[in-house]
């Protein structure tokens, strides 16, 4: 482990999820406001770490934001799914599944920000 590989690894997963997301509004999958949500939350913590960083403390990743990461992906398997497979009765769980994904993603970034500050 290295402290460039501690930073890039999180960062690959953001872009990652970033892009597949993007593809998913681009078919008309998923809203705007869910991606805008999820690109804020990645940009705040992602400037927090830095701060944190060059201040020279540790910012090491949650076990909530792993797990917000592992429920990212599979939202977007089951939005991968509405978008190739039109009419699949996946489409209403669509509608569930990503607000409910956006709130969470956003809990892990206030986690994040508590964590970094002490307040709780």
């Amino acid at each position: 482990m290295t402290r460039w590989g501690a930073f890039l690894d999180p960062l690959a997963d953001k872009l990652l999820v970033t892009a597949g997301l993007g593809c998913l509004w681009w078919y008309g999958a998923i809203a705007w406001w869910f991606l805008a949500a999820i690109i804020a939350r990645d940009l705040f913590v992602t400037v927090m770490r830095m701060h944190v960083v060059q201040g020279g403390r540790v910012f090491t990743t949650s076990w909530l934001a792993k797990l917000k990461t592992v429920v990212q992906f599979g939202s977007m398997y089951v939005g991968f799914y509405a978008v190739l497979w039109p009419g699949a009765a996946v489409h209403g769980l669509l509608q569930v599944i990503m607000p409910t994904v956006a709130l969470f993603t956003l809990y892990t970034g206030l986690d994040y920000w508590r964590r970094v500050t002490g307040r709780r």
